[in-house]
């Protein structure tokens, strides 16, 4: 198990230090949509993201609280972003792995097509 103070992932120190000074208020919480076109549409490309709070790891090597307890140490939020690579359940399946660690990642909703305007992005 991972200990909480061991971050996984490379921190920007640049980057953290301007999250870190912004007032008192602020949070990260992007919509669906500004997720998409915003943020992973960016990171497929290359092209550089606004500042942000999504750390780029490998989800399923953690169980999910270990994850959120690292997340906490550093950010004011209750939830969490990551870009981490799609595992499939079977190699030739569409179902998604959920298993990470010695826990799982539980479905909470139902897939939704993401809308900004009137374009389906996600």
């Amino acid at each position: 198990m991972t200990a909480p103070s061991e971050i996984p992932w490379t921190i920007d120190p640049e980057m953290e230090k301007y999250l870190s000074e912004l007032p008192s208020g602020y949070r990260f919480r992007p919509t669906d949509g500004e997720l998409v076109v915003d943020y992973l549409r960016n990171k497929i490309l290359q092209v550089p993201m606004p500042p942000n709070r999504i750390r780029t790891f490998n989800i399923y090597n953690s169980h999910p609280f270990e994850l959120y307890q690292m997340y906490r140490t550093m950010a004011r939020e209750n939830a969490c972003y990551f870009f981490t690579k799609r595992k499939k359940k079977y190699p030739k399946g569409t179902r998604t792995a959920r298993t990470a660690g010695q826990g799982l990642w539980k479905s909470t909703t139902v897939e939704l097509a993401v809308v900004v305007g009137e374009t389906t992005v996600g």
